[in-house]
């Protein structure tokens, strides 16, 4: 029985390691992608604007079928197919139109895959009462987009990069069929309505306050994604640099994630959420006011502790928020958060601002005051929610003991 418990996690750490080796080949290269396929200006900004737009639409539909249906290891698998397929296109893509449809067909497929493969992975490990293992499996997702980073950069970016979409999908479609081989949920789950997923943001106004923080995070979160590599581009750094510069971003989640547990069970999980966060207007800060990308080398080490925060302790607290049979839900509305509606407004806001002289300090200037203003809003709503948790203890103590 022990050995098929380790069989089982294997599986999950192999699905990771696949699934963010994949992103780790194009995702953090898609701005400059499309800069060497020829897009320029307006419509450059129009394609990484719509990348997330979509997702604002796509990712609760995508998290509230699979809830519904109880089917999200088929979803997660024909959207990560999907993905692949859908990328392998943008190679045959001549114009701006053709691009415009592929971008959004990708998107759409895009959308769910990091909240479900989330959702599946927590519920597996609550199952067994290891969910503090989440950090320790998803690190190895941290430690193959560190290996792909960086042999994109050295064999890719330079010359070869119209070939990405190629070595994205073959990685993303193994990643969708391996999918099939996780261990299927276990679960009492009532089967929910389109009301009952509908009804999360209602029932919870807190959590719709975290969600709004999140949005401020996601916003500046997504204008790195898509602008550093553009940006240490500019300043005159090599392929090769740009890709080491990406991967040393995800350095210090491979570290962070393994001891994951034992970080959860010292410290409390809106603490290790805030700290991740803070990170965030100091890589800001320095990424305006240091201009050679040798320098910034260590700034973006700063990467990998907000993605602790955000990306283990943030959405272990959504899921610990919500009951079992909406956690994709909930989960979907996180990613929305961070990865649709976020960085729609921040990707429209710096596309306005690149236009102007020194346009990138302005872009990195802006992200500072956003990001402060989003851990305010983060900090409140944690506030709130626990001083409302130890009210209702507190009631139930004295109905008790009267």
């Amino acid at each position: 029985m022990a050995q098929l418990k380790i069989t089982r996690l294997s599986r999950f750490r192999l699905f990771f390691f696949l699934m963010l080796l994949a992103y780790g080949i194009f995702m953090p290269y898609q701005g400059l992608y499309l800069t060497r396929r020829g897009l320029r200006g307006a419509e450059l900004a129009v394609l990484l604007g719509v990348m997330p737009l979509v997702k604002i639409i796509a990712q609760p539909l995508w998290g509230m079928i699979a809830d519904i249906y109880r089917a999200r290891r088929l979803v997660l698998c024909l959207t990560l197919i999907g993905m692949g397929v859908s990328a392998l296109l943008f190679l045959f893509a001549q114009n701006f139109w053709v691009w415009f449809i592929l971008v959004i067909l990708f998107s759409i497929f895009e959308s769910p895959s990091m909240p479900l493969a989330t959702a599946i992975t927590i519920d597996y490990l609550e199952n067994r009462q290891q969910v503090e293992r989440f950090g320790e499996l998803r690190m190895w997702g941290s430690l193959s987009f560190v290996i792909a980073s960086v042999i994109m950069g050295y064999l890719f970016l330079d010359r070869l990069i119209i070939h990405i979409p190629l070595v994205f999908a073959v990685v993303e479609v193994i990643a969708g069929i391996l999918v099939l081989l996780l261990p299927r949920p276990v679960s009492s789950y009532l089967r929910l309505g389109w009301s009952e997923s509908m009804s999360v943001l209602r029932k919870d106004p807190m959590l719709v306050l975290f969600l709004l923080g999140i949005v401020l995070i996601g916003m500046t979160m997504g204008v790195s994604y898509q602008y550093v590599s553009i940006y240490l581009g500019s300043l005159g750094a090599a392929g090769i640099l740009i890709g080491v510069s990406v991967a040393l971003s995800a350095v210090p989640e491979i570290p962070l994630m393994a001891n994951a547990a034992r970080i959860l069970n010292r410290v409390r999980l809106e603490t290790v959420l805030l700290i991740g966060l803070s990170a965030l207007p100091l890589r800001w800060l320095l990424y305006a006011l240091v201009h050679d990308p040798l320098w910034l080398l260590p700034v973006h080490l700063l990467h990998g502790f907000a993605i602790m925060g955000i990306v283990v302790a943030g959405a272990t607290y959504v899921a610990q928020r919500l009951p079992g049979e909406l956690r994709a839900t909930g989960q979907g509305l996180y990613t929305v958060a961070f990865s649709g509606i976020g960085p729609t407004l921040g990707l429209f806001g710096a596309g306005f601002l690149s236009d102007l002289p020194n346009g990138m300090q302005y872009i990195w200037l802006s992200c500072v005051v956003v990001a402060v203003m989003g851990i305010f809003v983060v900090g409140v709503s944690l506030r709130n929610h626990r001083i409302a948790n130890e009210q209702r203890l507190l009631e139930v103590e004295t109905t008790q003991t009267g």
